[in-house]
């Protein structure tokens, strides 16, 4: 299908031209896909590229799959966890199995990266205070936190009270099995 090509193309461009993606897709015509649709899937790339090129590198993929560009396994790798419909290819398209057999890989990776740069977002956000940490937790601890008619001790005392307390975010990824609380001192 054209359209991850004509996106990997503009992705390419952007980053050689310093051109924005809403130049690149609307002031040529002729393009073989739906230009929205093209810039759409462009920009939410674009967005998402520095997850995704760690992902992809840290993954492999680019030195086991001669035919993908670094620019077209990053469009592929954004439909396939981040659009809602997935890769818009028949299962059968060389692309999507070059990409979808790998996607227990990608998907670990994703995982770690998604990680890393919310730990980083964070940190550079823990000197601008709490109102600017609070502005960047994600929808569902905000729906949970007004939602939750519970206490912290309580908390603590019943669904936590086998947890081990951790000084430190880190500290509760080390420790094997054993399970690790962190109460973060600005937002508990």
């Amino acid at each position: 299908m054209s359209l991850y090509h004509e996106a990997a193309g503009i992705l390419q461009a952007v980053r050689k031209e310093q051109a924005s993606v809403k130049s690149l897709v609307f002031s040529k015509k002729g393009w073989k896909s739906d230009p929205k649709t093209l810039f759409a899937l462009s920009t939410e790339a674009a967005k998402w590229s520095e997850v995704l090129s760690e992902t992809l590198e840290k993954s492999g993929i680019l030195g086991v799959e001669k035919q993908l560009t670094p620019e077209l396994a990053l469009v592929l790798t954004h439909d396939l966890f981040l659009s809602k419909k997935g890769i818009a290819l028949p299962a059968s398209h060389g692309l999507y199995t070059s990409v979808s057999k790998h996607k227990v890989r990608l998907s670990a990776e994703l995982t770690k990266a998604s990680y890393d740069v919310d730990v980083q977002v964070l940190i550079k956000l823990s000197s601008k205070g709490r109102c600017a940490i609070n502005q960047h937790i994600s929808r569902w601890r905000e729906q949970w936190d007004c939602s939750c008619k519970t206490s912290l001790q309580s908390q603590l005392d019943t669904t936590f009270a086998d947890y081990s307390r951790s000084s430190t975010i880190r500290g509760t990824l080390s420790g094997g099995n054993e399970k690790r609380l962190h109460i973060d001192k600005h937002d508990p």
